[in-house]
């Protein structure tokens, strides 16, 4: 078996807001540089590829399985979303491969179904897969915040030449017009939420540019409505926290992911995390407080 692992730059967000006219603007963000593996294993007369930080999900069975990743950026609230544009700085990292195709999603109790050849759509064209280097899922709200999920490929597959392309930078560009924000969406604003959203964006410089209306500069008590729930996102998707420990935050990961691509955007937050970060009598308490 041959495993080729490639140490890169990852993504590290660095973003400007350009103001355009007042009624919109452009938030511009960019990955590269944090150590990455890009692992390279055969698996029969395919090739599995695996980037660390990213997971492969959302494919259809059949098509390249190929590891994707979900980022967030904090825009302005009542923001309506007109544009986004992805470019790349590609490089081959691999020749004379074909990719692992995906296969259909199963629980652990669910016997291993039959498996999917690679679909000739894909491999058998000059294409390269994904179409593109990035798309935006959709917009939501955490803790009052709006934010923007746009959907990055840095791993993409020419199947006419059997190569295997990298991203070693990204850029996406998100325009977005002004909006009213309707007094029945407005959302009081506490730290935990703020601190929680810093963890998340990748523009954490204008968090508190684009804050909600209304703040709250202490944490509620645990019996009030800062008790962790479903918050409903604007576009009518649901917004939660899925809390584990540090051990196990990598596998539940690509779960999360799954669901965001669904539409049910969520966050991963460690009990060492919340340990850390939270006030509390107790650890029960300081989850209800997070």
């Amino acid at each position: 078996m041959k495993k080729l692992t490639i140490i890169l730059t990852s993504f590290v967000a660095s973003t400007v807001w350009l103001a355009g006219q007042s009624q919109g603007g452009t938030i511009s963000a960019g990955w590269d540089a944090v150590v990455d593996q890009l692992t390279l294993t055969d698996e029969g007369p395919y090739t599995r590829v695996q980037l660390e930080g990213a997971v492969a999900t959302g494919q259809a069975p059949g098509f390249p399985s190929l590891p994707s990743r979900l980022v967030y950026l904090v825009i302005p609230p009542g923001a309506v979303v007109t544009g986004l544009q992805v470019t790349a700085t590609e490089t081959p990292v691999a020749e004379g491969i074909v990719v692992y195709p995906a296969q259909p999603d199963r629980t652990a109790d669910e016997p291993p179904a039959g498996f999917i050849k690679p679909n000739g759509a894909v491999f058998e064209t000059n294409t390269v897969f994904p179409a593109q280097s990035g798309s935006l899922v959709g917009t939501s709200r955490l803790g009052g915040y709006q934010l923007a999920v746009v959907h990055l490929n840095p791993v993409r597959y020419d199947a006419g030449r059997l190569e295997l392309l990298l991203a070693t930078s990204i850029t996406a560009t998100l325009s977005y017009e002004e909006g009213i924000v309707p007094s029945d969406t407005m959302v009081p604003m506490t730290d935990t939420a703020r601190q929680r959203v810093l963890d998340l964006v990748s523009n954490p410089q204008d968090v508190d540019r684009f804050s909600p209306l209304y703040q709250r500069e202490s944490v509620q008590r645990a019996d009030t409505t800062n008790a962790p729930s479903t918050i409903t996102a604007g576009d009518g998707t649901a917004i939660y926290l899925l809390i584990t420990t540090n051990a196990l935050a990598p596998a539940f990961q690509p779960l999360v992911d799954r669901r965001t691509l669904q539409g049910k955007t969520g966050q991963v937050v460690t009990i060492e995390t919340i340990e850390t970060a939270f006030t509390g009598v107790d650890l029960p308490d300081k989850i209800r407080n997070c």
